[in-house]
């Protein structure tokens, strides 16, 4: 439901800037081009993963850095259970498959909310926004986006997990590593999405 929310006014303030940015210079009909390559490429990916660093990525840390400061790491290590295969490869897993779900969901929320905001506020019809939204798309972009959200599902997941595996002192140091862990991930997404973006479109 955060994710939703969250795309949901993505498409509306992207719809309503490009919008104002076009009344006098384009042809509407290009603002279905603008949300759809904007949503699909960059907001849709780096916005839902932004959110769901907050969401999943310091709830894992949390529990994991508790589980670490309250020597439940070090019970399984003692019985023989590599702390890495049984509680961080499976999040780390579920954040590889999951993440691309959510962004799907979320980009399609995004354009759906675009596309009302442009019908309802600047007076497009229906078929000059279609016409927008077919000028410049490609599946290309599509297969962009949800390697960009894989990428990001994996690093989300996987500084979580590492920052509680390293947690120490009790529960302050469980808060510090949220903290530590949501500051990391979010200033990594972004320079992930500098070089994903260079590499892939350029």
């Amino acid at each position: 439901p955060i994710v939703l929310v969250a795309a949901g006014l993505i498409g509306i303030v992207t719809s309503q800037q490009g919008g104002y940015q076009m009344q006098s210079n384009l042809p509407l009909y290009v603002m279905g081009s603008v949300v759809v390559e904007s949503v699909i490429l960059e907001m849709g990916p780096v916005l839902t993963a932004i959110v769901i660093i907050g969401r999943v990525g310091a709830r894992i840390t949390a529990e994991l850095g508790t589980m670490k400061v309250s020597e439940q790491v070090d019970a399984l290590t003692s019985l023989a259970v590599d702390p890495v295969g049984y509680l961080m490869m499976p999040r780390v897993l579920a954040g590889l498959v999951m993440i691309p779900v959510l962004v799907v969901f979320s980009s399609f929320v995004a354009i759906m909310a675009g596309f009302m905001m442009a019908i309802i506020k600047m007076d497009i019809s229906v078929f000059n926004f279609v016409k927008g939204m077919k000028l410049d798309f490609q599946v290309y972009d599509v297969i962009v986006g949800l390697v960009k959200s894989t990428f990001y599902g994996g690093l989300i997941t996987f500084i979580g997990c590492y920052m509680g595996l390293q947690t120490e002192g009790g529960a302050q140091g469980v808060g510090r590593a949220a903290t530590a862990a949501v500051v990391l991930s979010s200033a990594l997404i972004l320079i992930l999405d500098y070089f994903l973006t260079h590499t892939m479109l350029y």
